[in-house]
C-alpha cells in the first residue's frame, strides 16, 4: 500500500509538468486536457482520469476528499506534496479560464514601460554586468598576484635564513681564527721578548769579544815595549785596561774593524727578526 501513494504522486507530478510545457508554449487546449487528469476546472474529481481508477483509486479516494473541500486544504492530512500538486493544477486551470498566459498576463495587458525604455534598461544592466565581471576578474587577478607575491616573500625569507646561517658559521670560523691568532700573538710576543733578550746579550758579548780579540792581537806584537790596551765593556759598564808589550797597532785596528762589522751584521739580522 505504500507504493500506491508514491506512484499516484509521481503520475500527478508528470501531468502537472506536462501541462506546464503546453501552457508555456501557449497551447492552452492541450494544457487544459492534461491538467484535468488531476482536478477538473469546476473543482471536482475527474472520474475518467487514470488517477482515480483501478488500484490508484485507493489513494484517489483520499484525494477526492481533498478536492471536495479544496477551499480548506490546511485541514487535509494527505502528503503535502499531493496537496501542492492539486493546488498548482487548480491555479493553472483558473488562470487559463480567465485568459491569462503562463506568466500571468492577459492578452490585453499593456507593459508599464515602452520597449525603448526596457531596451535601454537591459543595455544598462548588461553594461553593469560586464563591468562587474571586469572588477571580479581584476580582483581574482590581484588575489593570484598576492599569492604569488606571498610565495616570493616566503622564498626570500628562506633564502635570508640560509644566508644568516652561513654568516653565523662564518662568524664562528672568524672567532676560531681569532683565537688562533691570539695564541699566535702570545707565541710571537714570547719570541719577540726572547729575541730582544738575545740582542741585548749579543750586544754586550760581541763588543767585549771583539775587544778581547783585538787585545790578543795587540799583545802578540814584538816585545821590548811596555804598552797598555783599554776598551769599554758594555757587560761591566766600565773601561777595561789590558797591559802588555808593544804590538802592531795596524793589525789590531783591522781585527777590531772586522769584528765590529760582523757584529753589526748579526745585529741587523736580529733587528729584522724583531720587526717581523
Amino acid at each position: 500500500m505504500i507504493e500506491i501513494p508514491a506512484l499516484w504522486i509521481r503520475i500527478a507530478r508528470n501531468y502537472l509538468d506536462w501541462g506546464n510545457s503546453f501552457y508555456k508554449n501557449e497551447d492552452v487546449q492541450l494544457a487544459t486536457n492534461t491538467y484535468i487528469n488531476v482536478i477538473s476546472p469546476d473543482d471536482k474529481t475527474p472520474v475518467n482520469s487514470p488517477l482515480y481508477k483501478n488500484h490508484l483509486n485507493v489513494y484517489g479516494k483520499l484525494v477526492s476528499m481533498l478536492i471536495t473541500d479544496i477551499k480548506n486544504p490546511d485541514i487535509s492530512t494527505l502528503n503535502p506534496e499531493t496537496i501542492n500538486i492539486v493546488l498548482d493544477v487548480r491555479n493553472r486551470l483558473k488562470k487559463i479560464n480567465i485568459g491569462m498566459d503562463y506568466i500571468g498576463y492577459q492578452d490585453d495587458d499593456l507593459p508599464v514601460f515602452k520597449f525603448d525604455t526596457l531596451q535601454n534598461m537591459a543595455c544598462y544592466f548588461a553594461r553593469q554586468a560586464v563591468q562587474a565581471e571586469r572588477v571580479y576578474t581584476g580582483f581574482t587577478t590581484s588575489v593570484e598576484n598576492g599569492w604569488m607575491t606571498r610565495e616570493q616573500i616566503q622564498q626570500t625569507i628562506e633564502l635570508c635564513r640560509t644566508q644568516v646561517e652561513l654568516e653565523l658559521k662564518l662568524v664562528e670560523e672568524i672567532h676560531a681564527e681569532l683565537e688562533i691568532n691570539k695564541e699566535n700573538a702570545v707565541t710571537t710576543d714570547h719570541r719577540l721578548r726572547t729575541t730582544q733578550q738575545q740582542k741585548e746579550q749579543y750586544v754586550n758579548l760581541s763588543y767585549e769579544r771583539t775587544a778581547l780579540k783585538a787585545a790578543s792581537i795587540f799583545t802578540g806584537g814584538p816585545e821590548g815595549h811596555e804598552v797598555a790596551f783599554t776598551y769599554y765593556s758594555p757587560a761591566e759598564r766600565r773601561d777595561i785596561t789590558l797591559s802588555g808589550i808593544n804590538a802592531h797597532r795596524v793589525l789590531r785596528d783591522v781585527i777590531w774593524k772586522r769584528g765590529m762589522l760582523s757584529r753589526d751584521t748579526v745585529l741587523a739580522n736580529i733587528e729584522r727578526t724583531i720587526t717581523e
